[in-house]
């Protein structure tokens, strides 16, 4: 059986749909048939077969819009056939590298209103191009598994940087990559974004936030946070969900980093995630004047990433 390192209810799956107006009988049922024929009917998709699981949390993703769903699946798709480096699935000894320099934890709880936490510990600034390379691939295989494993309303994201040297951060930053690899997470994953929070007591992180803030929309700017205390995290995050580091109840960090590990070690894992990053788009087959113009600054950089 495959391991998960995230707890879905059948509570919070029933309060989730009921947020969307899909806790009718055969409501959610009635979208997921309708967007599965609807993909099988698209000749430019290479896999045409997704699991009936898969579709369901797209719609939710989408807050239950079918028309968003499909928008999504098509979005990434192209992603996947336009920048397919941003896919390949990394082995074992480049996960690791990239985490001594900073470590991952996805945690298992969710917030009341059903947000999950995803966290980014930078414990050094040994980044090069190809390690920020390697931890984009990372974080792509982890929204490509909760894809298919979670069941939330969206995300919040907290970079812990109170162990380095801002300074020392913002010349390593790869500022050239960052918007393809945010519109892959935001567009391409459907991942709704109720915060962005860098957590450090250094001034100067309100430079980078300034500059992070350009790549996206003005609506997901205002979410974006620079945190000088544990005190002001919890704000937006409620304690007891956190790491033992962070004076919360979940498990450290590191133990949550190596669940992480362990799970994208399986071999069932793997070859979903290999399979996954071949469901590209033959564009030769896509109805040229259908064909959204937002794909066409593909593989140059984007501007004004819009979230919901």
């Amino acid at each position: 059986m495959e391991r998960c390192l995230i707890n879905v209810s059948t509570e919070t799956k029933r309060n989730v749909r009921k947020l969307f107006d899909l806790d009718e009988p055969g409501r959610l049922e009635d979208a997921v048939q309708i967007l599965d024929e609807w993909i099988k009917k698209q000749t430019h998709f290479l896999k045409t077969d997704y699991e009936r699981a898969y579709l369901e949390r797209t719609i939710i993703f989408c807050k239950g819009s079918i028309e968003k769903a499909k928008q999504q699946i098509d979005r990434l798709c192209t992603y996947k056939t336009m920048v397919p480096v941003f896919f390949e699935c990394t082995n074992m000894m480049e996960m690791k590298s990239v985490f001594e320099i900073c470590t991952v934890a996805v945690l298992p709880e969710l917030t009341p209103d059903h947000y999950r936490v995803l966290l980014v510990k930078i414990n050094n600034t040994d980044f090069d191009a190809k390690k920020f390379m390697t931890f984009y691939k990372c974080c792509i295989m982890i929204a490509e598994y909760l894809k298919r494993h979670d069941y939330c309303t969206g995300y919040i994201m907290v970079n812990d940087y109170r162990n380095i040297n801002v300074t020392d951060m913002l010349t390593k930053i790869d500022f050239v990559n960052i918007p393809q690899f945010l519109s892959i997470i935001i567009q391409g994953y459907g991942c709704s974004v109720k915060g962005i929070h860098f957590l450090t007591p250094s001034k100067l992180i309100e430079n980078f936030v300034n500059i992070f803030k350009q790549f996206v929309s003005e609506k997901l700017s205002g979410r974006i946070h620079a945190l000088k205390t544990l005190e002001n995290l919890y704000d937006y995050i409620p304690k007891d969900i956190l790491p033992v580091e962070y004076e919360g109840g979940e498990k450290s960090v590191e133990l949550l980093n190596d669940d992480l590990m362990k799970v994208f070690t399986t071999t069932e894992t793997m070859n979903y995630l290999e399979m996954m990053k071949n469901a590209c788009t033959d564009e030769s087959k896509r109805q040229k004047d259908i064909f959204n113009e937002q794909y066409m600054g593909l593989p140059g950089s984007f501007r004004a990433l819009t979230v919901d």
